[in-house]
């Protein structure tokens, strides 16, 4: 996939070191998976492609990609009934319907480069502690 760009920041793309970091997870997810930020779907449709795997629940923020997503992408998908997206901000998701929900694993990806990335990860961690 070609990188997505937005405000002139590389914002989306499937590279060989997001897959590297990905795979270690993609390697134990079983059962009721719950993804924070869609991106291009590449964990999603990798964790489809597991057995083990029930359903794929994605949390994502913005439309524009939930659209694309929809329209080009979960139509590869052989199992896309497996998966499930919730508009919504992850934040106000964690803190307002995560815990009626019941997901064995969570997979986070939601920040583009370390100028983002440490202040979400504390507001995630922040809630789930």
């Amino acid at each position: 996939f070609p990188a997505v760009m937005q405000n002139n920041r590389e914002w989306m793309a499937v590279k060989p070191n997001e897959i590297e970091t990905m795979q270690p997870v993609l390697n134990t997810v079983e059962g009721n998976v719950i993804t924070f930020g869609l991106g291009l779907g590449y964990f999603s449709y990798m964790a489809s492609l597991k057995e083990n795997v029930k359903t794929i629940t994605i949390v994502e923020h913005d439309m524009e990609v939930i659209q694309l997503f929809i329209k080009h992408i979960l139509p590869q998908f052989g199992n896309k009934k497996k998966v499930k997206i919730i508009f919504n901000d992850v934040i106000e998701y964690i803190t307002k319907q995560l815990e009626s929900e019941n997901f064995d694993y969570a997979f986070v990806d939601l920040w583009h480069d370390v100028s983002d990335g440490f202040d979400l990860y504390l507001k995630i961690k922040k809630r789930n502690t």
